[in-house]
């Protein structure tokens, strides 16, 4: 009996998310910098002065397309003066080290992605290369969450 309840909520879960792809389930206000901010407005606009305290930046060039990732921890590796003549590019890790998945891809298959492999998140890109922001399993869940609206 157990089993078929299961099995049923299993199936509301895959309607509900048959028809939503990863471009619905971006965290608002994803951690996305400009590759072109000095280190010093990035730690004062996204580490200093935000409430939500990623450690992870998505880097993005001058058109909004994604380039690599930045790592609060590597502010470390530059003093504190430098930080006005210093741009996050300096510090951006290849975007081949960042997870990305298609803005169109199907939630469903998203959520097979994450289940593989070891990033806990994905970088939500464009078929331009533009950056939407960053996905989550937290995000997806929240989707299937009933609104406080109805």
């Amino acid at each position: 009996m157990r089993n078929a309840g299961l099995s049923i909520q299993s199936a509301r879960v895959q309607e509900q998310l048959s028809d939503r792809t990863a471009a619905d389930a971006v965290i608002p206000n994803s951690p996305v910098i400009a590759a072109n901010y000095s280190l010093r407005e990035f730690a004062n606009t996204y580490i200093i002065g935000s409430d939500i305290k990623w450690q992870k930046f998505l880097v993005t060039d001058d058109a909004g397309k994604l380039i690599g990732e930045v790592s609060v921890d590597d502010l470390k590796t530059v003093p504190t003066n430098e930080w006005w003549d210093v741009q996050v590019s300096a510090l951006t890790k290849p975007l081949e080290q960042v997870s990305t998945i298609a803005a169109d891809k199907p939630l469903l298959e998203v959520i097979r992605l994450l289940d593989e492999q070891s990033s806990p998140t994905l970088a939500v890109v464009q078929s331009d290369g533009v950056v939407l922001g960053l996905l989550e399993k937290n995000s997806i869940l929240q989707l299937l969450q009933p609104s406080s609206a109805t």
